[in-house]
């Protein structure tokens, strides 16, 4: 699996929760340091000009996303929400000529689409029903 080329802090690693620590295992978050900060990108991929490759990653990039949700006891956070966000902040979504980032994306939530379609022993609005006893407060306007 191709992951991006982000050097993290051993200092912010040290620093961080156990829930976080697992969550930055994921291949495409990062935290990235400038000068003065160090940000957290929830959609930190190589650029290139490889739309097949990229979406071929992009599926491995979901299957290791919903390993991680299968490993989250409980609901914690909606990291899926913040995704698309931070895809459109770094120019992932939309086809540029010569760039092929937005294949990542698309084998991303490819493979998340085949994910929900194979889990037929579901009952949609049951799980509503346990979301809403359980939810987080609705994310921020960004």
């Amino acid at each position: 699996m191709k992951q991006a080329n982000v050097k993290r802090s051993k200092k912010s690693q040290k620093q961080v929760s156990p829930d976080v620590a697992r969550m930055m295992q994921l291949p495409f978050i990062k935290d990235i340091k400038t000068r003065s900060t160090t940000n957290r990108c929830f959609w930190a991929v190589e650029p290139t000009i490889d739309y097949d490759a990229a979406f071929e990653t992009g599926l491995e990039y979901g299957a290791a996303y919903l390993k991680f949700l299968h490993a989250e006891k409980g609901f914690r956070f909606p990291h899926l929400a913040l995704l698309p966000m931070e895809m459109e902040r770094e120019g992932a979504l939309l086809p540029a000529i010569g760039d092929g980032r937005h294949g990542y994306a698309a084998g991303f939530f490819t493979f998340l689409e085949f994910a929900l379609r194979s889990a037929t022993d579901v009952d949609a609005f049951e799980q509503l029903a346990k979301y809403r006893a359980i939810r987080a407060p609705a994310l921020p306007n960004f």
